[in-house]
């Protein structure tokens, strides 16, 4: 009588069962959630970084003046979007203006946060402060507590 070659039933069952195991600690160890979270993250101080040197650009090339429409107050934000009220919800975070800011003609295309923003309002924020520097805020940002950049 000759012996049976290959692995039983049970054998092959413990096997998948360990590399079972061993995935889900991997994906529990990787975290895809947190990872997401901190590339918008990047994705927003990228895009506000943008925001910024377009704005800084337009004023450069009109003698420092700002697009029109940029207030004159350090102690509100101004949402980037088309909307005509409601983007100081959007920013609960920021001390912002009810009515969007439109800058598409003065510097062009403005990007908007993939999460929330839309067409209408982009997730972003300016202000210029008291010392006349432009800042660009991020109204929702996930594990930062705030994203923002100035100049």
């Amino acid at each position: 009588m000759t012996a049976a070659r290959g692995f039983t039933n049970v054998e092959i069952l413990v096997i998948v069962g360990c590399v079972t195991v061993l995935f889900i600690g991997m994906v529990l160890a990787i975290d895809p959630s947190r990872r997401l979270s901190q590339a918008r993250d990047a994705a927003r101080r990228r895009d506000a970084r943008e925001i910024l040197a377009a704005i800084t650009a337009y004023s450069m090339n009109r003698d420092g003046a700002y697009p029109s429409g940029i207030d004159a107050d350090p102690e509100t934000f101004q949402v980037l979007g088309t909307d005509a009220s409601g983007c100081d919800a959007a920013c609960p975070n920021l001390h912002a203006v009810p009515a969007c800011l439109d800058l598409s003609g003065d510097i062009g295309r403005i990007p908007f946060d993939t999460l929330v923003g839309t067409g209408g309002m982009t997730g972003y924020a300016v202000n210029v402060n008291s010392q006349d520097a432009v800042e660009v805020a991020a109204c929702a940002p996930e594990l930062a507590a705030s994203i923002s950049v100035r100049r």
